[in-house]
């Protein structure tokens, strides 16, 4: 039997996010990359700047037994960025400013000693301790990772580039090494122009693949006539989702040529990566 992949919950926090006065493409990032790693999102919830509410959010995800939950945001010197007092509460811990980071922030701001600091920079640096410290290369929000009763909260700060930054420098290989699995990924054209008439070749190669994923791109009209469809699978470890990928792929061009219909690759500056 192979390993359960992670089971990973995404976050984006910010009243802004939630209105739509901010496009979220924070988790729409990650969620490619946690699935890239190996992992499973099961979660991709918005929220609003309010402790409360980001308590009984939190809560739940541990209720629910998820693995890991990442969320971007609250992590800024205003009176709406709470995320770290939360983790704090829910650690039973305290607020700190982390020596790491203090230092940081003198060295990159040129200053003299940690006394030269401002206030807004000083409550930037709280993290709940205990807290792994993420430094935050791009900006100057550190990263916070800690375990709640089972589950693991990563928090990462709101701007994208910072986000990025973050996630690329501590994240993604403490996921790596953490998943039992890895996955594969490919785009394809097929030769028919609805969704609909795809769906039956769909649902047949995932019920012979079980964990398999394919979803038709109906919105894609690269070629016409053609319609473009992701192909996902999971494998313990990149060989074997990579072979898996092949197996599933020859599968599905199996069953299109029996009623005549081809698979061609997708031009590459579009495939999924």
């Amino acid at each position: 039997m192979s390993p359960k992949p992670l089971n990973v919950e995404l976050y984006a926090i910010g009243t802004e996010v939630v209105y739509g006065l901010t496009l979220d493409t924070n988790t729409h990032w990650l969620a490619q990359e946690v699935v890239r790693l190996g992992g499973d999102v099961r979660r991709v919830i918005k929220l609003h700047d309010e402790f409360d509410v980001l308590v009984d959010a939190f809560g739940e995800s541990v209720a629910r037994g998820a693995d890991i939950v990442i969320s971007t945001g609250g992590l800024g010197p205003t009176q709406d960025d709470v995320t770290a007092g939360v983790l704090a509460q829910l650690t039973d811990s305290d607020l700190i400013q982390p020596d790491e980071v203090l230092d940081d922030y003198v060295e990159r701001r040129g200053l003299a000693s940690k006394d030269d600091l401002n206030p807004t920079l000083i409550q930037m640096a709280s993290v709940p301790a205990g807290a792994d410290v993420l430094i935050n290369g791009a900006g100057w929000a550190p990263g916070i990772r800690v375990p709640v009763n089972g589950t693991t909260f990563i928090a990462l700060a709101g701007p994208p580039r910072e986000m990025k930054s973050l996630f690329t420098d501590h994240v993604a290989h403490y996921l790596a090494e953490l998943s039992p699995t890895k996955s594969a990924s490919t785009r394809r054209l097929v030769s028919i122009p609805a969704e609909s008439r795809i769906a039956p070749y769909m649902d047949a190669v995932m019920e012979a693949f079980p964990g398999s994923y394919v979803k038709a791109r109906i919105a894609d009209r690269r070629r016409e006539g053609w319609t473009a469809v992701d192909v996902l699978v999971t494998g313990d470890g990149e060989v074997e989702a990579d072979a898996m990928l092949d197996r599933v792929l020859e599968d599905f061009g199996v069953r299109l040529a029996v009623d005549d219909h081809t698979m061609d690759a997708y031009p590459e500056d579009d495939a999924v990566a």
